[in-house]
């Protein structure tokens, strides 16, 4: 059995270390708050963790058979910010793959810009070469109505 002094030593050891806790899943429940909305998720984990921390804090003042209690919270709070990292790296893979769906977009508009302008160049060129043999043809016209048809030879 442990003296009472060593279990005020330990259960000042775990108020710091908790309160180290507490400081970081505030830190984190700041963070998750300015993410998309896509984060209301991460956050009702971060407000959870907060909770827990705080329970963990509790308990330390209540000490009888609290260890268990204890132990068993910070795996709870250790899982929920393996939880929130994981998120948030999906968040981020997310994010790149749009960036990178939205830059290919661009590149295929850039391109279909300049195919239309190549497209209406050409058309415009394709106009001018009929408007010049309609021309052309009505000139060989007018020569066979002058001249009438050409006698094989």
């Amino acid at each position: 059995s442990l003296s009472t002094a060593e279990q005020a030593k330990g259960s000042q050891a775990i108020r710091t270390e908790v309160g180290k806790i507490s400081d970081m899943v505030a830190q984190i429940a700041t963070a998750t708050r300015e993410q998309s909305s896509g984060t209301v998720l991460i956050t009702q984990a971060a407000e959870k963790m907060r909770e827990l921390t705080l329970q963990v804090k509790t308990s330390t003042f209540e000490q009888n058979s609290s260890g268990k209690v204890i132990a068993r919270s910070m795996e709870e709070i250790t899982e929920m910010i393996r939880k929130i990292h994981r998120a948030c790296d999906e968040q981020i893979r997310g994010r790149r793959q749009i960036v990178e769906a939205t830059e290919g977009i661009r590149a295929s508009s850039e391109v279909s810009v300049e195919s239309s302008g190549v497209l209406d160049g050409a058309a415009l060129s394709l106009g001018q070469q009929t408007a010049v043999m309609r021309k052309e043809m009505e000139v060989f016209r007018l020569r066979d109505q002058r001249q009438g048809p050409i006698s094989p030879g």
